[in-house]
């Protein structure tokens, strides 16, 4: 038997499911941003391991980051070395 003004299984069924789809989506949006914030966070250091790793080094004469052969631009060759 019901009692005047109570809510039924029915009706409390139904606000349950429909809370717990809002927390559902609540949680959806959650792992939305902290995907977005864990991708940024590796492109961070992927750009920071990059830019250490970037370094000008320095030409040895004779060395493997010499010139070989005729400059195209200017035509010289390079200094023979004895």
């Amino acid at each position: 038997m019901s009692v005047p003004g109570a809510i039924s299984d029915l009706d409390k069924n139904r606000a349950l499911a429909e809370w717990l789809e809002w927390q559902l989506r609540q949680v959806r949006g959650r792992i939305r941003e902290l995907e977005i914030k864990e991708e940024q966070e590796r492109r961070r250091r992927e750009q920071a391991h990059a830019a250490l790793r970037w370094k000008i080094q320095p030409v040895v004469v004779g060395g493997p980051g010499a010139p070989r052969g005729l400059c195209p631009v200017s035509g010289r060759g390079r200094i023979p070395h004895p």
